[in-house]
């Protein structure tokens, strides 16, 4: 459901910014949750970003977005809520910008 939506979306944003992703996973929250840890980044709505604190204590980048339909949201927080565009224009071609991407959205009927 959802989290396909975000997945998708930021597939679009990345590829339109030239961004390689070496993995990307769509997950229920609590799944999630449990691995962020093991990525670079995170994707998830707004509401649950705190959610992830332990994962961000430990480096993971963790970006909120409003519209899970959105790849131009996504677009915009990873141009001005990261150093991925730049690296990815400073790296060409090295591979040293691809990221490994682990989005998270609960559906619904996970939602407490």
């Amino acid at each position: 459901g959802t989290s396909l939506m975000m997945m998708r979306s930021v597939q679009k944003a990345f590829k339109r910014l030239n961004i390689p992703i070496t993995q990307i996973e769509h997950t229920n929250l609590a799944e999630g949750k449990s691995t962020a840890k093991q990525y670079d980044m995170v994707f998830t709505t707004t509401n649950f970003v705190d959610m992830f604190k332990d994962a961000q204590s430990k480096g993971v980048q963790v970006i909120g977005v409003k519209n899970v339909m959105s790849d131009k949201e996504v677009e915009q927080h990873v141009r001005e809520d990261t150093d991925l565009v730049k690296l990815s224009r400073s790296d060409a071609g090295t591979g040293r910008s691809a990221f490994d991407v682990k989005e998270r959205r609960a559906t619904h009927n996970q939602i407490v």
